[in-house]
């Protein structure tokens, strides 16, 4: 085997390990994060605030919907939740 084919080959036999390295190092699972994560309060809190402001004061869609779980608990939407007409 000339001297060209033994670099080619070696190139890229050392390029497929590196792939591999990298691939192994990414395989791990993201880190969950909480969607009130201080962060994005902000951007989750206002998207029901929002639509309050526009019009949409359905109570019961604010307290069944699944998306809107996490915010709950916390005071700010319990606020938001207190301005709707009880139906």
């Amino acid at each position: 085997m000339s001297f060209r084919k033994t670099s080619i080959a070696w190139l890229a036999f050392s390029l497929m390990l590196l792939s591999a390295a990298a691939m192994a190092q990414n395989t791990r699972p993201p880190r969950q994060r909480s969607p009130l994560d201080a962060t994005n309060w902000g951007v989750v809190y206002d998207v029901p605030a929002n639509a309050v402001n526009e019009g949409f004061t359905n109570r019961n869609a604010y307290e069944t919907d699944e998306d809107l779980a996490p915010l709950r608990a916390e005071t700010r939407f319990q606020e938001l939740l207190a301005r709707l007409p009880k139906s």
